[in-house]
């Protein structure tokens, strides 16, 4: 019987994808349907359930249901490649040139007595 006697809460997802992504998993996957079922329901859980409704709903018209990495792979973005970067080295005799001429324009203070 498995999950087809499972009440679902409002608001997870739509009642009538989930029901009919269980029947698909069933039909098609009748061994581990209840382990792929649950695993979409915690997809669902732990992102953006409207977008695991439309993943539902996309693969459900093209008949392609099969398990919860499909659905993972149309929600979950992957981890962008982060570029390598080169620090560039820093040249700054120019500031110092100008605190030379910034203390050659300068009078010189009278001493201190």
């Amino acid at each position: 019987m498995g999950f087809r006697t499972l009440q679902i809460s409002r608001g997870v997802v739509s009642v009538d994808s989930v029901s009919t992504a269980y029947d698909a998993l069933v039909e098609r996957n009748n061994q581990h349907a209840d382990r792929e079922y649950l695993r979409i329901l915690h997809l669902a859980a732990t992102t953006m359930e409207s977008e695991i409704e439309i993943a539902l709903e996309l693969l459900l018209s093209e008949n392609q249901l099969n398990d919860a990495d499909q659905v993972k792979a149309l929600v979950v973005p992957t981890k962008p490649e982060i570029p390598a970067l080169e620090i560039p080295t820093v040249d700054l005799s120019g500031y110092d040139e100008l605190f030379s001429e910034r203390n050659e324009l300068l009078p010189s203070a009278p001493p201190v007595r």
